[in-house]
This record gives structure tokens, C-alpha cells and sequence, in this order.
């Protein structure tokens, strides 16, 4: 038996594949794999393998994060035949077996390819059939046919099972997106306003299952407590539309503590979904104690602004970082007064995202004077300079332009350089770009202050993992030899990115600093005001970590706040942003640009 797999979407297109009998072909992006798919940035290190033994040949998932999928639902191990289809990530193979002793082989594709979903309507259409009453169709066993790890026949044996296969791919699929989203929120190279595309197809089908009614809403329960974590935010989006209290409450009171990846999809389905009537009962669910609800309630009231919900904002000795960190978080969005000294406690705490949203919740509380005084007294190399910036006076511009004189500087020193928009330190951001490990973080605090938008194609080399390394590649290693890939290429993926070419940046700061006045602050090449950091927001090509401290700091130095977080609906991200360039322009006298302010108020000459 030959298998033949040929890639037939993805980055790497066009590419077959062969598996003999007795043969072992293990797929991903490391180095363990037998077959390399290093374009595919979601595809895991190893992501599946594929097995011949006699006459059959079986796919396997490796615990790879995005899922392993056949004919579009998602499978731990199953069989394969002639004219399945395998999605991994973002490439999808098409199987063709050739029994040797018949000298036969076929290729047909199957299924609908990730990049070219069912649209909204079409996937409403097809749901809408179950929604006539159960007792019409067939009642078979469920419990043994939504278990199966391989789809059957497209002739199901009943219409409810028909059904509950539909509904299944709904869900899987929703899982799929839903991951993928949270992934590409912080890739570099995928746009913001791109995401929105992945909003709708996640919408499609969500809708599809809250159309389905009681039979999408069973499947629904069974994945909830059963599947994946995307999954599980699919069914906690559809309980909350079904107006189903009762499910949520089920699946919260077994919700696993430890698994941090269910928590925020948990986290992230009621603060898009969950009716704001339901959260006094909410509460109710788990004992006030349990940092399941508080994280829960954190995520829900801080994101809806609920200021008059706060049973839950205590930092309980004992408490995980991750339940810290969003009750602080959330102090900040609801204007919590009554924990500063808890917020203050926290600044110190070891875990440098619990300091970050401690330090942001005290800054929008207008406790600004103490995060300056503990900055100047207690801060080293593990404090979130970004962070401090959007908050500081002038005098951060001298303390950290004196530390990089002193001593070579972080990252995050270099990038909050880049945030304060003094001038004064183009020169030492320019010098950095010499330096391998800190030319990212000063070409992006260069490019946060002056909006030169320089960009390079650049080839990535991907990290070598010796524990992935066969003994001759590590042999190679040893000898000074790069390892390549089967087809001969290096490992590693062609990007495009800001320029770190020192050159590049001298050159057009010598053209372009006679419009940089000293003394003032910048962003995005003008000088610093409420529109400034609102373009900034807008900037399609902003980073998300720029955009979220862009929004920070209008609400920490200019006194407004209209609720916005870079993980929000695209749709919704940009609805804010245009109540912010409203506001920014029906404002735009009360602010000097370049100056520094701290809550609507001018600081002096030296803050």
C-alpha cells in the first residue's frame, strides 16, 4: 500500500507527500517531525502523525493545540480512506491510497477548505431544518454516535444524528476559529481590523447553534464539560443566548481550576455573551471564596464596567497570579477606590503581570504620585517601564536616559523610551539597534515616537530545540552546520517587519528631525495629544500591546473614559474608536499638543 497526501491549501501548497506500508510520517513545525510545515504558524511542533500497517492506514493527533481534523471534525485517531481530508492549522491534505495489487488510486476532495468558510447564510440554511419538534425525528442512542472519533457516511441513519453531526462540526469548527483568534490578536503581522474577518465566521457559527435549539443546545452541554477549550466557549456563547442560566450554572460549578486555557475561554464567553441581568445570581453559583468565581466576576464586571458589583475585588492570600492580576485589572476599569492598598501591595509582587495591572489600576484611580515616588525608590530591571510610562511626568524621561548611561539597558526601558515621545532619546534608541536582542524593542519605540513606518522583508530562523533534534543534526550543530529542512531550505519562516537596519533609521532621521522640537512629546511622528494616541488606536498596523497603552494613557492623562479593550469584537473595537475621535475633536483646545498632562491636568516644565 502507497498513501500519497497532497496539500492542496495552506502556505505550503503543492506539496506531496508518501507513506509505504509499515511507515511512521509525524507532521508539525519542529524539528521532531518527519515532515516540516514551518509556514503554517499554527500548526504545532509535532501536530499529527500518520501510520501504515497491512491495509490500513490511521491519522493521530499529538496533543497539538489547534486540533487535528478530518472532513472537518476534529479526531484524536481514526482510518482513513481514499478522499478524506486533513485540516491542520491552516493547510488542508487530501488522502489517496493506492493498493498496489489493484494499481488503483483516486484523489477526490471533500469537504469545505478554512479558507473559503460557509457563509453566515448558507450555514443559518442549513440549521434551520431542526428546529421542527424532536419527537418527529428518529430518537437513536446518541450518547455511542457523537463519541465516534470518525465521521461517518453523509446518509446518516436518522435525521437526529444527521443533525447532531451538523451541529458537531458547528461547534468544532467555532473551537477552531475561536483559538486561532486568540492567536493572531498578537501576531505581528495579521492586522487588527483583519480579525474582524474571523469575528464573523466565528458569528456564523455560533448563530447556526443557537438556531438549532434543543438539539444544538444538548450537543452543546456534552462538549461543554467534554471538549476543548474554544469549544467550551461556543457552548457558554449559545447558553447565554438561549437564555439557559441553568446550563451556564452547570458548566461553571465543573469548570477545572487548573486549566487556565478553559478559565478565560470561560472568562471570555460571559463578557461578550452573558446577559448583565444574570450577574447577581452568578455569584451565587460558587462560594464567594473560590477563585474560579472571583476570576469569573473580575473578567465580567471590570470588562462591562459594573462598578456597583464589587463582592468579588478582594487579593486573598494564596491567590494565583492570574486571579491577582485580573482583580487588580479590574479595580482599574470600575474606579475601585477601597483597594488601593491592595493595589499597592501588588505593585511589588513578584509576577510582573500582576505588577503591570497594578500599577495601570492605581494610575487610573489618580494615584499617580505614589506609582512615581515607589518608581524612583524601588524600582530595578524587572519593573513594566512600558507600563509606568503612560502615566509618568517629565522626570522618567531623565531617570531611565540616566540608567541606559549606567548600564545596558532592558527592552522595556527602550520601548518606554519610545511611549514618553521625548525626543532626547532618539539617539540612544538609534544606538540600540546595534545590539541583536534589543533592536526590536527600540525600532519599536522609534517607530512609536516618530511614525516613520520603516519596513523589511527579513528571514526568521526558527529556534532550535535540542530535545527535538535527531543525533545527526545535533551532530551537525556540533560542527557549526545549519540544519536544513528535506528540501533542502533552512528552517524558519520569510517576514515582514520593522526595519533593524541601523542605517536605515539614521538616514531618515537626518532627513526628517528638523520637525522634531525638543522639549515636546511625539507620537506617531506629530506632536503628543488625545488625537495622536487615538490614530494611534485606529493605525491598522499598530501592535496591540501599543493600541491597548494608547487607550490607557487617554484615560490616565486626559480624564475621559470610553471603555475599550483590543480583545473586543472588531466591529465594537471600532464603534469605540469613533467616540474617541469624536471626543478628541469636540476636545481638541483644551489640550496642548507635545505637553504633558496627568489626569486632565497640565504638569510643570519639570513634572
Amino acid at each position: 500500500m502507497n498513501v500519497f497526501i497532497e496539500i492542496v491549501s495552506g502556505p505550503e501548497k503543492g506539496r506531496t507527500l508518501q507513506l509505504s506500508d509499515n511507515q511512521v510520517l509525524r507532521v508539525g513545525r519542529g524539528k521532531k517531525s518527519d515532515v516540516a510545515l514551518s509556514l503554517d504558524k499554527s500548526i504545532s511542533s509535532l501536530h499529527f502523525s500518520l501510520e501504515c500497517a497491512g491495509q490500513t492506514c490511521r491519522i493521530k493527533d499529538l496533543n497539538s493545540r489547534n486540533g487535528t481534523f478530518l472532513n472537518g471534525r476534529r479526531v484524536t485517531e481514526a482510518a482513513l480512506k481514499t478522499g478524506d481530508e486533513i485540516r491542520a492549522g491552516h493547510t488542508i491534505c487530501i488522502i489517496s491510497i493506492h493498493d498496489v495489487s489493484l494499481s488503483s488510486s483516486s484523489a477526490v476532495r471533500i469537504g469545505v477548505s478554512v479558507e473559503q468558510p460557509i457563509s453566515s447564510d448558507q450555514t443559518i440554511a442549513l440549521t434551520i431544518a431542526p428546529t421542527v419538534p424532536l419527537a418527529t425525528l428518529d430518537q437513536p442512542d446518541v450518547s455511542a454516535d457523537v463519541t465516534k472519533e470518525t465521521k461517518p457516511s453523509r446518509v446518516a441513519r436518522s435525521p437526529r444524528r444527521f443533525y447532531v453531526e451538523l451541529y458537531e462540526e458547528h461547534l468544532e469548527e467555532a473551537s477552531f476559529l475561536y483559538a486561532q483568534r486568540v492567536t493572531l490578536l498578537d501576531d505581528l503581522e495579521v492586522s487588527w481590523i483583519t480579525v474582524g474577518e474571523w469575528d464573523e465566521r466565528l458569528e456564523a457559527h455560533i448563530d447556526a447553534l443557537v438556531v438549532g435549539e434543543d438539539l444544538a443546545l444538548e450537543v452543546c452541554v456534552q462538549h461543554a464539560s467534554e471538549g476543548d477549550f474554544g469549544e467550551l466557549f461556543a457552548a457558554v456563547c449559545v447558553f447565554c443566548r438561549q437564555q439557559r442560566f441553568d446550563l451556564l450554572c452547570k458548566t461553571v460549578e465543573v469548570l477545572d481550576p487548573e486549566d487556565p486555557e478553559k478559565l478565560q475561554a470561560m472568562a471570555d464567553a460571559l463578557k461578550y455573551e452573558c446577559p448583565a441581568e444574570w450577574q447577581p445570581e452568578l455569584l451565587r453559583v460558587l462560594p464567594a471564596d473560590d477563585s474560579r468565581m472571583r476570576f469569573l466576576q473580575a473578567t465580567f464586571c471590570g470588562y462591562r464596567r459594573m462598578r456597583e458589583a464589587r463582592e468579588w475585588n478582594r487579593i486573598v492570600e494564596g491567590d494565583t497570579p492570574a486571579v491577582i492580576g485580573r482583580v487588580a485589572w479590574a479595580c482599574g476599569r470600575i474606579l475601585n477606590n477601597h483597594e488601593k492598598n491592595l493595589l499597592r501591595q501588588a505593585m511589588a509582587h513578584e509576577d510582573g503581570a500582576v505588577r503591570s495591572a497594578a500599577i495601570l489600576a492605581l494610575l487610573r484611580l489618580g494615584d499617580h504620585q505614589f506609582v512615581q515616588e515607589s518608581m524612583g525608590t524601588e524600582a530595578d530591571c524587572s519593573t513594566p517601564w512600558p507600563t509606568v510610562a503612560v502615566g509618568a511626568s517629565r522626570t522618567l524621561v531623565s531617570l531611565l536616559l540616566s540608567r541606559v548611561a549606567r548600564s545596558t539597558p532592558t527592552a522595556d526601558v527602550l520601548l518606554a523610551l519610545g511611549i514618553l515621545g521625548d525626543v532626547a532619546a532618539i539617539p540612544v534608541l538609534l544606538a540600540h539597534l546595534l545590539q541583536e536582542e534589543l533592536a526590536p524593542a527600540a525600532v519599536l519605540g522609534l517607530n512609536v515616537m516618530t511614525g516613520a513606518e520603516l519596513y523589511e522583508k527579513a528571514f526568521i530562523p526558527e529556534v532550535m530545540d535540542e530535545d527535538e533534534l535527531f543525533e545527526d543534526e545535533k551532530e551537525q550543530v556540533k560542527k557549526g552546520q545549519p540544519v536544513l529542512r528535506p528540501d533542502g531550505k533552512p528552517y524558519g519562516e520569510n517576514v515582514v517587519r520593522l526595519s533593524q537596519k541601523a542605517e536605515d533609521w539614521q538616514q531618515w532621521w537626518n532627513a526628517n528631525k528638523q520637525r522634531f522640537k525638543a522639549g515636546l512629546r511625539y507620537r506617531s511622528g506629530v506632536p503628543f495629544s488625545p488625537g495622536a494616541l487615538v490614530e494611534n488606536m485606529a493605525f491598522e498596523k499598530t501592535p496591540r500591546k501599543i493600541r491597548q497603552l494608547a487607550y490607557e494613557e487617554l484615560v490616565i492623562r486626559y480624564g475621559a473614559d470610553i471603555p475599550f479593550e483590543t480583545d473586543m469584537p472588531v466591529t465594537q473595537q471600532q464603534a469605540a474608536i469613533a467616540k474617541w475621535k469624536s471626543w478628541a475633536a469636540a476636545n481638541e483646545g483644551r489640550f496642548r499638543p507635545g505637553e504633558w498632562y496627568l489626569g486632565g491636568e497640565l504638569l510643570g516644565k519639570l513634572g
